[in-house]
């Protein structure tokens, strides 16, 4: 049997690319382990321990989500789908050599979305594609 993601995961390591010659491996904390694989094997993303499935079904309702989550709004929808996007901007930013590994990119991510910082980027693109686009910066 091939290695895959499932298999990879038990020591630690979660595969990025398929199974081939060249695997790209990373090395995962142990508690990010359980969040990706159920994610991997049920297509639903879920809080460890709930029994909750964290899901969108329309373009409105994931950019109502990811607002809630940049603007830290209090409900357990929005602090799961917090991690969510911690955990996948914490792997972009070790992908992208911003970090040293994927631990200190996670912590980056967390500090970034916490101080407003993330916020106030998609405002700022935001308002820039407006101006490119010839719209008001405040309008709809």
């Amino acid at each position: 049997m091939k290695p895959g993601v499932a298999d990879l995961t038990v020591v630690g390591v979660a595969q990025l690319a398929p199974p081939s010659d060249e695997l790209e491996l990373i090395t995962l904390p142990l508690s990010i382990q359980a969040k990706l694989l159920r994610t991997i094997e049920t297509g639903e993303v879920r809080k460890v321990g709930s029994n909750r499935a964290l899901r969108v079904d329309t373009p409105e309702a994931s950019r109502d989500m990811l607002l809630g989550v940049l603007e830290r709004r209090e409900s357990p929808a929005f602090k799961a789908a917090s991690e969510i996007v911690v955990l996948n901007a914490g792997v972009a930013l070790y992908a992208a050599n911003v970090s040293a590994d994927v631990e200190a990119g996670i912590a980056l991510a967390r500090r970034t979305l916490e101080s407003g910082a993330a916020l106030a980027k998609l405002e700022e693109f935001v308002g820039v594609t407006r101006q490119i686009a010839g719209k008001p910066v405040g309008g709809g």
